[in-house]
C-alpha cells in the first residue's frame, strides 16, 4: 500500500487503522532557511460508518477544523527533529481509514508518522513517541478509551523523545499544576515504551530487502564552523551591541533589526570570503549571528530583553468591557502591543456546531460554545488576503479550550454562545490574549462562567549545550552549569529566536488549557517544563488581578434573547402535544417564541422579546407542571354552574370545586351559586384529586375553613370584577385568554366528583 512513496506505514490499534506516507522533493528555489514541511490529516467518513454530507457526498477539501488541528499537532511534534538548513519540500500525509471509538487515532497517527520518517530518506532524528493521559476515577491513565476522557475533566496529549518533551496539548477543568506535572511524568514513561516498539520495528525491517540501515539520507545546507567564526569576528560586536540597548515599540524594533540584518548582508557580500557563496548561505550565517546575539543578551545577568523588561515581567495590561453598543457582549484586552477585540453572540440552541468526532466516540459532536479567532493582515501592519488559515484555526481552538472548562452546562444556561476574537494588533501570544478578552466579553454578556480565565506564554532561551546533536539523543537532564532563562510573556521576536512557546491558561484555581511548541533541537528537558508551569501560574494570577475590576457577571443585555429549559411532567406531555400540539402552537403564535420538546422531556423556549418571553415561560411552566394533591392555591372563578364552580388555579389549568366542597355553611344549599360567586372572584382552594388520564382536577374550599364559624366571606362579599379583568391582572393580558376551557367541553367526566 503506497509502495511508490518514499516511505509508507500502516498502523493499527484495536479497530483503529491509519496510513502514513512521506514524500519529498527539492524546492524550485531555496530562498530562506525554512523547512517547507506540510502535514495533512484526513479522516475518511467510512472510518465512522458515515457518508459525507453535502451535494457531492465527498470529504471536504481542505479538511475540517478538527483535521487541521491533528495535522498541526503532528507537525509541531516532528519539526524540531529536522536539522537546520534542510530546505527540501516534505509532505506527510496521514489518512484515518478506520476508527473503533476506543483507541485514539491521533495517538496512533503520530506514532505511525514517526515510524514512516525513520524509514524515509529524510534527515530526521527521531523516533518520537506519543500517548494520551486522562484522569479516570481520580487516577492518571495512559491511552484510556476515548469515550471516558470527558468524565475526568483532564486530557493531556503528549509527544517526546526518549529523554525530552517535544509537544503538549492539554485541556482541563481547573486542574492543579501538580496534577499536570504528574501527568507529564506518567506520559513520558509511556512514551519510551512507544519508542521501543518503533525501534523494534526498524530492527525487524533491517532484514527486509529494503534494509532501513542502508537507506541514504538526504542532507541539507550546512554552515562551516570557520565561516561562523569569521562572521563572529567581523560582525559579532555590532550585533551584540544592538541587543544590549532596549528598543521599545514593535514597529521601531522590527525596522531597526531589519536594518541591522541588511547591513550585515551587504558587508558580507562585498567580502571575498563570501562573495562566491550562495545567497542562502550568507542569509543563514547572518541569521545565525543575530539569533546568537539575541539569545546572549537574554542570558546576561540581569537579562537584556529588547523592550527592557525583567525576565518574569508581564507587559502593561489594559482592559475594557462593553466597548461596542448593541452586541450581546464585548471587551477589549491589551497586553503591550498585543490587542484583541472580542464579541459574544447568544443564540438559540439550534445554532450549535455539529461535527463528526474524529476519535470515533460518537457520530456527532455538538458544541454549544465555540470561539472563532481572526488574524487580519492589518494587525501586523501588512497587506494581505482576509482568508482563514491553519494558524487561525489552531489559535482559536486553543483559546476555546481555555474557556470551555469554565462555561456553564447547557441545562444551566440553555443557549449557544459564539465568541469572536479579533486580533487588532499582534506582538506575541494573541491566542492567550484572546482567552483573556473572551473572558471579559462573556462576563459582560451575562454568561455565568465558573471563574475568569487568563493565559500567558512562557518562553525559553538556552546555551548551545542544551541543543541536541542531531545524530544522537539529547539528555533529559539539564547540562552541568548549563545556563538557561525562562521568559514570561514573550514577544514575537523572543518566540522567533527562542526555544519554546509554552502557552498556559487557567483560573486562580487551576489550569484549563496548555499548548507547548518547541524549537530547541531535540526537545526540552522535563525539569524546565515544570519550572515554566510554575512561572505561568504567577503570571496568570497577575493578569487575573488586572482583570478583576471587570470580573463580575453582568445582567444579560436587553437586546439579548432569552431561553429556558422547563421540565415537563410526563402526565402533562399528552396535553401539550394532543390535538396537533394546539397548546404549543398557541404559545408560539401569541408570544412570538420558539418552543420545542426535547428528548429528555423538557420544553425549550426561546424568544427575543423579554416581556413576551417572560409571560410565555411562566405560562408554559404552569401548563407543563402537574398539580399535586394537597397544594393550596389562590384561584380565580371563571365559570359558575349549579353543581359547582370552575376556577383557574394557574395560567394553564382549571379545577372544579363541587358545591359540596364550597362551604360547610348550610346556607350553601339554599342559595343559588350565581348569587354567591361571580367570574373574577378569588378564593383559596386545596387540590383534592388529580386525574392525569382524564385531565380532571378537583379542589375544595371547605377543607380550608373552620366548621365552627359561619362562612361570611362567601355570603357577605361579592366580586364586581369580570374574570378577564382579574386574570389580566394576575397573569397578563395574553395568558388570560389561554384556551383551557375546552377541557370542559371535551370530557363529560369533568362535571363529576
Amino acid at each position: 500500500m503506497g509502495h511508490l512513496s518514499e516511505s509508507c506505514v500502516i498502523a493499527s490499534s484495536g479497530g483503529s487503522v491509519v496510513h502514513v506516507s512521506v514524500n519529498s522533493q527539492s524546492p524550485a528555489e531555496a530562498g530562506e532557511d525554512f523547512l517547507p514541511l506540510t502535514v495533512d490529516y484526513r479522516a475518511r467518513m467510512s472510518a465512522f460508518g458515515l457518508i459525507p454530507e453535502g451535494t457531492r457526498r465527498r470529504e471536504k477539501s481542505p479538511g475540517s477544523d478538527d483535521e487541521i488541528l491533528v495535522a498541526r499537532f503532528i507537525d509541531r511534534a516532528i519539526r524540531p527533529l529536522f536539522p537546520s538548513g534542510y530546505v527540501e519540500e516534505v509532505q506527510v500525509t496521514v489518512t484515518n481509514h478506520a476508527t473503533d471509538g476506543v483507541h485514539d487515532p491521533t495517538v496512533l497517527a503520530l506514532n505511525a508518522t514517526s515510524a514512516a520518517l525513520l524509514r524515509s530518506k529524510q534527515p530526521w532524528f527521531g523516533p518520537v513517541g506519543c500517548v494520551r493521559v486522562g484522569l479516570i476515577d481520580g487516577n492518571l491513565v495512559v491511552n484510556p478509551p476515548v469515550q471516558s476522557l470527558k468524565e475526568g475533566g483532564f486530557d493531556l496529549l503528549y509527544a517526546g523523545t526518549v529523554d525530552r518533551t517535544l509537544m503538549i496539548e492539554a485541556v482541563g477543568s481547573q486542574v492543579s499544576e501538580d496534577l499536570v506535572k504528574q501527568a507529564i511524568d506518567v506520559a513520558h514513561k509511556a512514551v519510551r515504551e512507544e519508542i521501543d516498539l518503533q525501534k523494534s520495528l526498524m530492527d525487524a525491517i533491517k532484514s527486509d530487502e529494503t534494509r532501513v540501515d542502508k537507506i541514504v539520507k538526504k542532507r541539507g545546507l550546512t554552515l562551516k564552523q570557520e565561516q561562523r567564526d569569521l562572521v563572529e569576528r567581523l560582525f559579532g560586536e555590532k550585533a551584540r551591541s544592538f541587543y544590549r540597548e532596549p528598543h521599545t515599540g514593535k514597529e521601531d524594533r522590527s525596522k531597526a533589526e531589519g536594518t541591522l540584518r541588511s547591513s550585515i548582508l551587504e558587508e558580507m557580500a562585498a567580502l571575498p570570503e563570501f562573495a562566491t557563496e550562495l545567497p542562502l548561505i550568507r542569509a543563514m550565517l547572518t541569521d545565525d549571528l543575530i539569533t546568537k546575539s539575541f539569545r546572549a543578551a537574554l542570558l546576561e545577568d540581569p537579562p537584556l530583553r529588547t523592550d527592557g523588561r525583567q525576565a518574569n515581567e508581564v507587559r502593561p495590561i489594559e482592559c475594557a468591557a462593553g466597548v461596542l453598543p448593541s452586541v450581546h457582549g464585548s471587551s477589549y484586552f491589551a497586553r503591550g502591543d498585543t490587542h484583541v477585540l472580542s464579541t459574544v453572540t447568544i443564540a438559540n440552541m439550534d445554532e450549535s456546531r455539529v461535527t463528526v468526532a474524529l476519535d470515533g466516540s460518537n457520530n456527532e459532536k455538538t458544541d454549544y460554545f465555540y470561539l472563532h479567532y481572526d488574524f487580519p493582515p492589518y494587525c501586523n501592519g501588512e497587506v494581505g488576503a482576509l482568508t482563514l488559515n491553519r494558524r487561525m484555526v489552531g489559535h482559536g481552538n486553543l483559546a476555546e479550550r481555555a474557556l470551555r472548562g469554565v462555561m456553564p452546562k447547557v441545562d444551566k444556561f440553555p443557549y449557544v454562545v459564539r465568541l469572536m476574537a479579533e486580533c487588532t494588533s499582534s506582538n506575541g501570544s494573541s491566542s492567550m490574549a484572546s482567552a483573556c478578552s473572551g473572558t471579559l466579553a462573556l462576563l459582560e454578556a451575562g454568561v455565568p462562567i465558573a471563574a475568569p480565565v487568563a493565559g500567558i506564554s512562557v518562553g525559553l532561551v538556552t546555551e548551545p549545550a542544551f541543543a541536541a546533536k542531531m545524530e544522537e539523543f539529547a539528555s533529559g537532564e539539564i547540562p552541568v552549569n548549563g545556563k538557561y532563562r525562562i521568559l514570561t510573556d514573550i514577544l514575537g521576536s523572543e518566540d522567533h529566536h527562542g526555544d519554546m512557546d509554552f502557552k498556559i491558561a487557567g483560573t486562580t484555581t487551576g489550569i484549563t488549557a496548555i499548548q507547548l511548541d518547541v524549537k530547541l533541537p531535540g526537545g526540552i528537558p522535563i525539569p524546565i517544563i515544570k519550572e515554566a508551569i510554575d512561572a505561568g501560574k504567577v503570571a496568570r494570577n497577575h493578569i487575573l488581578t488586572k482583570m478583576e475590576p471587570f470580573s463580575a457577571i453582568q445582567p444579560m443585555k436587553a437586546s439579548a434573547p432569552r431561553a429556558a429549559l422547563i421540565p415537563v411532567d410526563l402526565t402533562r406531555m399528552t396535553h401539550l402535544l394532543s390535538n396537533g400540539a394546539e397548546v404549543l402552537k398557541y404559545i408560539r403564535k401569541t408570544f412570538d417564541v420558539e418552543v420545542e420538546i426535547t428528548e429528555d422531556d423538557h420544553a425549550y423556549i426561546f424568544g427575543k422579546n423579554l416581556p413576551l418571553f417572560q409571560e410565555a415561560a411562566s405560562l408554559l411552566h404552569d401548563v407543563a407542571t402537574t398539580l399535586k394533591e394537597g397544594d393550596v392555591l389562590r384561584a380565580t372563578v371563571v365559570d359558575v354552574k349549579d353543581f359547582g364552580v370552575f376556577v383557574r388555579v394557574n395560567q394553564g389549568q382549571e379545577a372544579l370545586v363541587h358545591i359540596s366542597h364550597l362551604s360547610h355553611d348550610p346556607r350553601i344549599h339554599k342559595t343559588e351559586l350565581t348569587e354567591l360567586l361571580r367570574p373574577g372572584q378569588k378564593i383559596d382552594v386545596k387540590i383534592t384529586a388529580v386525574d392525569n388520564v382524564a385531565g380532571i382536577i378537583s379542589a375544595s374550599r371547605r377543607v380550608l375553613l373552620d366548621a365552627a364559624q359561619p362562612d361570611d366571606d362567601l355570603f357577605l362579599k361579592k366580586s364586581t370584577e369580570t374574570a378577564n379583568d382579574v386574570l389580566s391582572q394576575q397573569f397578563g393580558s395574553l395568558t388570560a385568554k389561554f384556551p383551557v376551557t375546552p377541557a370542559r367541553k371535551w370530557n363529560p367526566a369533568y362535571y363529576r366528583l
